[in-house]
């Protein structure tokens, strides 16, 4: 049996052992030391003793005197331990003897005395033999001296006895220290090991207090300094998990093998389970669906350290929440040890999600309900008004007296009041709904300036107002934003200058700045000489369906819409709208937008005129604006200007000083006209300067006098023009006509087969009788069906596309052609519907249609129409004649900077399109229309790179026939798009050859 020893025990014994060795070695060894004194002692005795009789008796021991010698032996007798002594002479002769103790030596009577001198030690005699010799060396005797050494043995025992009691003393003094040396020593631990106790308890309150500084006191000081952190980490505990009781999230804490760690009290109420019941169990056990894929399999393959799931959770009674988690792992030292599972029910946001999905179904239900409305309201409304003001135009044209031609001109005027207040209210509409999207393309200031004064230029020159524009150099030549809605403001704005100003002017100006966001703030003022607007109606201006008062709506019309719509036009662009005004003055609009500087084009206009250089030109008008804006332009190009605002002043001029340009205005006064041309021409008879007269279109001009005629509003490439070919001397035209002569010539310098898709027989009228007009005779279907029927018969140019038609709409019946016909080989399509809105503008572009018309349409622009089918067919037939656009591929060579990169892109084209061509093959006998789809894709896009446009449409249509997995067509039509290839590489083949 193994006996086990306490730490006191093993101290005490350890420390009392090794003193007790101490002491018994201290003790033996004094004792040894008393002995060897007490050998040294009878040593020296017996040297004394022997000296004695050397020296005193002897005088040689061959005369040895033996009385003299005996007598000597006597008083050596006096020596205590003295027992026996021997004379001996040089043969080793015993000669003298005396023994006071008789002893075995005396039995041997002889010594060798060359090997025996020195001390010799027994048990009971100690012997000392010196050796005597004469000068030579030779020896003369030896003299033997026996000593007792019972003495040494008495002293042995004396000295053991007089130790032995100390050596108890000793022990005992030894046993009580090391007691006392080890309890000391281990109280402290004892008392460490009782606080520890108290601690494994729960007592972390006592503390260890020692006052010494050494190992203990720092053992101490650790122990203390364990025990606050315990504490601080037990209060962190207690903390956190009273957090975790207490936090409404469910927690669960996840170890890298899927098992349940701890939980808190939300996931257990939340489950219906005891804490007991989660703890050690997989967590996959928890979900409603355990074989769903967890994201703390793709923690070690991605960056971030938190992850969001939603799962659905299985409580104890069956039932299933859905619960929001973030995942959160769990490191230490970079070792992932865990996941932390944090979430929340989400059955009230999942209801809250539906209840939201479905009220916004139901609001876009509510808003396309609206956009229908919209559109069929519009539809509806413009289909009779197309027939309204087709026909009434088609009336105008016919013979017709005075009063007839009044009222036709009234119809034709309060269809078009009727038209614009339709599309006041499909604006507004769509702004209010937050469809209405910009259109950003690059577009030029000043010609979409033009074009809106252009609008109102006649309604302008009926009130005999002067109406113009001032550009100022800072706006640049191109910018990128929506010109639809900059134009329609500027319409809208000048349109009101123009109706609300009897007498005076319409003065537009517009600034540009840049912005501190680098973007540039195009700022427009529209000033007018009108009635101007009360200051305490001006705030009303421009909310919706208001106007400044009642009267202005019943003197000149108009829905309250117009500004309304300018203003949130504006703050869609990043702008805004501002008035000032005085009643009797006239009134200044304001409006900002912000736009993007786009590629500057080069512009002669905007610098000095080599040809005018040095010029001089008199300029002579009533009007500020007209004045201020021939000055300008004329001084940008180098002229030198004089201007005057009256006819007096201006003969005045002519008559002291030489002009070579004068540009006079038809409403000077008091002269004006002709009567001031040939004043003019009477003053100058040697210099005579080009006259060129200033007049509102449509007034009679006095061409015959004037050199050259300019209408109102001034715009700045007329006079550019008119300023240059009078000095290059180049024929003058009258100015741009009012409007384009039509003849019905025109069918046959453009012929076209033209097919109009209308279900409507008023609108078949009406497209049939200005057709007609222009020399052309056109197709009328019905629907769709029957468009399509057309077609298949009898090959067209142009489609005139109605959107709303029975048995199948415009819309799918361009769809339908797109699919059946390369693009090469179908016709042009034109969409003519009184749907009026963007939104199916961009549906017909995306359905394939290559242009829109809104009903009712301008005479105008369906002649253009026209004439871009002409152009397009041309374009395709040149396109047709030659497999590559050689332009294209000379700009692609310049593009890349390198002959070798063109070459090594032009052969890698060569190799990868008969690849291209073999996967199509291969596609079309698998079945796999994808395979076709994704070959056409691509050999379209490489196509087109190189200019190689007839090619690359063929793929676009394989590419569409694929798609539609239509693999019958494209065994038909791929054939010839191999045939074009082969045209290709010929031309690619050259061109990469060419250094």
């Amino acid at each position: 049996m193994r006996i086990r020893f306490s730490l006191f025990a093993k101290l005490f014994l350890f420390h009392f052992v090794t003193l007790l060795a101490l002491a018994v070695t201290v003790t033996l060894l004094s004792m040894h030391w008393g002995r060897q004194e007490a050998r040294n002692a009878i040593v020296r005795e017996a040297e004394n003793a022997l000296g004695l009789l050397k020296t005193a008796a002897f005088g040689g021991l061959d005369s040895l005197d033996v009385p003299a010698a005996h007598a000597m032996l006597d008083g050596v007798s006096r020596f205590q331990n003295v027992r026996c002594i021997g004379v001996f002479n040089g043969n080793g002769e015993l000669v003298l003897e005396r023994n006071w103790q008789r002893s075995g030596w005396t039995n041997q009577r002889t010594f060798n005395v060359q090997t025996d001198p020195g001390v010799r030690w027994t048990s009971e005699m100690a012997s000392l033999l010196e050796l005597h010799r004469d000068s030579q060396g030779r020896l003369q005797g030896a003299i033997f001296v026996g000593m007792s050494v019972q003495s040494l043995a008495a002293g042995s025992f004396s000295l053991l006895g007089s130790q032995l009691l100390p050596a108890l003393v000793c022990v005992v003094l030894l046993a009580g220290g090391s007691y006392l040396f080890s309890r000391r020593m281990i109280h402290p631990l004892k008392t460490i090991i009782e606080r520890t106790a108290r601690v494994s308890r729960g007592d972390l309150v006592t503390e260890v207090k020692f006052d010494s500084s050494d190992e203990f006191g720092m053992l101490a000081s650790t122990f203390n300094k364990m025990l606050e952190d315990l504490r601080n980490t037990t209060f962190s505990k207690d903390f956190v998990n009273n957090i975790l009781r207490s936090m409404r999230e469910a927690l669960v804490v996840v170890s890298m093998d899927g098992k349940i760690v701890t939980v808190n009290n939300a996931i257990c109420k939340v489950l219906g389970c005891a804490a007991r019941d989660l703890v050690g169990m997989p967590f996959r056990r928890m979900l409603a669906q355990p074989e769903t894929e967890l994201p703390t399999q793709q923690f070690q393959t991605m960056k971030s350290l938190v992850q969001n799931v939603e799962l659905e959770l299985k409580t104890k009674n069956g039932r299933r929440i859905p619960f929001y988690f973030s995942v959160a792992i769990l490191k230490s030292d970079k070792l992932a040890e865990g996941f932390v599972w944090v979430g929340h029910d989400i059955t009230e946001q999942r209801m809250a999600d539906r209840a939201l999905k479905q009220a916004k179904e139901e609001a876009e239900a509510t808003a396309r309900s609206k956009a229908e409305f919209l559109a069929n309201m519009s539809h509806e409304i413009r289909t009779p008004l197309n027939a309204i003001v087709g026909m009434t135009r088609l009336l105008v044209a016919t013979s017709l007296d005075g009063e007839q031609r009044d009222f036709t001109q009234t119809i034709q005027t309060s269809s078009e009041a009727l038209l614009e207040i339709i599309d006041d209210l499909l604006n507004y509409s769509k702004i209010e709904a937050g469809k209405y999207e910009l259109n950003t393309q690059p577009f030029s200031v000043q010609d979409c300036v033009e074009e809106a004064i252009d609008l109102l230029s006649g309604k302008a020159a009926e009130k005999h107002l002067e109406l113009g524009y001032l550009l100022h150099s800072s706006v640049p030549t191109s910018v990128q934003g929506d010109p639809t809605c900059v134009r329609q403001i500027l319409v809208n704005l000048i349109s009101n200058a123009v109706k609300f100003t009897v007498r005076g002017e319409v003065v537009l100006s517009i600034r540009a700045r840049t912005t501190s966001t680098r973007e540039t703030e195009v700022a427009f003022h529209i000033e007018d000489s009108g009635i101007g607007i009360p200051e305490d109606r001006i705030n009303r201006l421009f909310k919706s369906f208001t106007q400044a008062d009642a009267t202005t709506k019943q003197r000149f019309g108009g829905t309250g819409l117009g500004l309304a719509i300018c203003k949130r036009l504006c703050e869609l662009m990043g702008g805004g709208i501002s008035v000032q005004s005085e009643v009797g003055v006239g009134t200044t609009f304001r409006f900002t937008i912000r736009v993007k500087e786009a590629p500057q084009p080069p512009s002669p206009l905007r610098g000095k005129v080599p040809e005018l250089m040095d010029k001089s030109l008199l300029v002579a008008s009533k009007s500020r604006v007209n004045r201020e804006m021939v000055r300008r332009l004329a001084e940008l190009w180098g002229m030198r200007v004089t201007a005057c605002n009256s006819s007096g002043s201006a003969l005045k001029k002519a008559k002291h000083e030489t002009f070579d340009f004068a540009v006079l205005d038809s409403r000077l006064s008091p002269v004006s006209g002709r009567p001031l041309i040939a004043r003019m021409l009477g003053l100058v008879k040697e210099a005579k300067p080009a006259l060129l007269q200033l007049c509102f279109k449509g007034r009679k001009s006095g061409r015959h006098q004037a050199d050259a005629v300019l209408t109102k509003p001034i715009k700045p490439s007329m006079l550019y023009g008119t300023l240059l070919s009078i000095v290059e001397g180049k024929p003058l035209q009258d100015g741009p006509r009012l409007a384009r002569n039509f003849e019905e010539g025109m069918a046959e310098r453009h012929p076209l087969r033209i097919l109009i898709a209308e279900d409507n027989v008023v609108n078949q009228k009406v497209a049939l009788r200005l057709l007609e007009q222009l020399g052309y005779n056109g197709t009328i279907a019905r629907s769709g069906l029957e468009a399509l029927e057309a077609l298949e018969r009898k090959s067209y140019d142009l489609v005139l596309m109605d959107i709303r038609m029975p048995e199948m709409d415009g819309i799918e019946t361009t769809r339908q052609i797109c699919r059946r016909w390369p693009r090469t080989r179908r016709p042009r399509i034109i969409a003519m519907t009184a749907n009026a809105q963007s939104s199916d503008r961009e549906l017909c572009l995306q359905a394939g249609m290559d242009g829109y018309i809104s009903k009712p349409f301008k005479f105008e622009v369906l002649v253009e129409a026209l004439e871009n089918t002409t152009q397009l067919k041309s374009e395709e037939a040149q396109i047709q004649t030659s497999p590559v656009d050689m332009e294209t591929l000379v700009r692609f060579r310049k593009s890349l900077g390198s002959f070798e990169m063109f070459r090594e892109l032009v052969e890698t084209f060569l190799e990868d399109t008969p690849e291209l061509l073999r996967k199509m093959h291969e596609g079309i006998e698998g079945g796999d229309s994808r395979l076709v789809y994704r070959s056409a894709h691509s050999l379209k896009s490489n196509c087109a790179m190189f200019g190689a446009q007839r090619m690359s449409e063929m793929a676009r249509d394989l590419e569409a026939l694929g798609e539609n997995a239509k693999l019958e067509e494209v065994v038909s039509r791929l054939p010839a798009l191999e045939a074009a290839f082969e045209e290709v590489r010929g031309v690619l083949a050259a061109a990469g050859g060419e250094g």
